[in-house]
């Protein structure tokens, strides 16, 4: 088995096949997103067996690790050596940094082999899970009013990332977000540019926001995901008229049933999911390990 890094476009048709090659779908979100950005690229392994793509695996800026293995390809002496050069990537980077950064994942309980493999290779379960919402749209969402003076509407365009950046950290309070990521977004295929909303305060900062979008695969299918709001706003019920008016959006484009996603950390997200019909369907935990 020989582990390169992918080159050009040939390779990333293959990871595509790999991944649609899949009994399941993918266990990787967002996978044709993320594979629009050059830091992913960076690191993008491949392991091949002769002629066919074994396994594919990325580490995101953000250190979790990601992977898929054709089932037929699955052999422990080829799991092993996949988390042996992510934990070795870890490494380099933390000597970069000087930090002492974990090399994460992220996995449904049902996805067995995947969490038998970080247990054998010593990740450590975590408390913090990811979670997964779900509701019907048979009928366009009532529209509730915005505080007086706010006011929405889409986005700008690409010219208006750096603002974009700014506001999703400022709502999450994290770094958990960059230019290259939300240029990736929104040029994905499942964007709808019409459906990336902003709220705007009396004197036209931009206060929360709401990113739609619409399943390639499923055209039925729409997500309202990420949905945030700055903090010196939150208790206005921004983010609620934001999320329904993305609603009725997707109702227009013909999407009968919605996802989005969250933190179980999350609380007031898990709140508003609720509010506007929301039902909890999945969860994902997370696993760490110390490199």
């Amino acid at each position: 088995m020989h582990r390169r890094i992918a080159r050009d476009e040939a390779d990333l048709r293959a990871v595509r096949e790999l991944a649609q090659a899949l009994p399941g779908p993918t266990t990787i979100p967002d996978l044709e997103e993320r594979l629009l950005m050059p830091s992913i690229w960076e690191n993008l392994s491949l392991w091949e067996d002769g002629e066919r793509l074994a396994a594919f695996a990325f580490v995101d800026s953000y250190n979790n690790l990601n992977f898929e293995i054709l089932p037929a390809a699955r052999t422990s002496e080829l799991e092993d050596a996949l988390v042996t050069w992510a934990a070795e990537l870890m490494r380099e980077r933390n000597a970069l940094s000087g930090e002492a950064d974990s090399l994460d994942a992220c996995f449904s309980p049902a996805d067995a082999w995947q969490i038998a493999l970080l247990l054998r290779n010593g990740f450590a379960q975590q408390s913090i899970r990811s979670l997964r919402y779900s509701r019907e749209l048979s009928v366009p969402p009532t529209l509730s009013a915005f505080p007086l003076g706010f006011s929405w509407r889409p986005v700008l365009g690409e010219d208006e990332i750096p603002a974009l950046v700014e506001l999703h950290r400022a709502a999450f309070g994290t770094q958990n977000m960059d230019a290259e990521q939300r240029l990736a977004i929104m040029r994905s295929p499942e964007y709808c540019a019409e459906l990336d909303l902003v709220a705007l305060s009396p004197e036209g900062r931009l206060a929360a926001f709401c990113i739609g979008g619409i399943s390639v695969d499923e055209p039925g299918l729409g997500y309202t995901d990420p949905i945030g709001t700055r903090p010196e706003y939150q208790g206005l019920g921004l983010a609620r008229a934001l999320a329904e008016r993305c609603l009725a959006g997707l109702f227009a484009a013909g999407v009968r049933r919605v996802e989005t996603g969250t933190s179980s950390e999350n609380l007031p997200m898990q709140k508003l999911a609720r509010k506007l019909g929301f039902e909890l369907t999945s969860e994902q935990i997370w696993f760490s390990k110390a490199v």
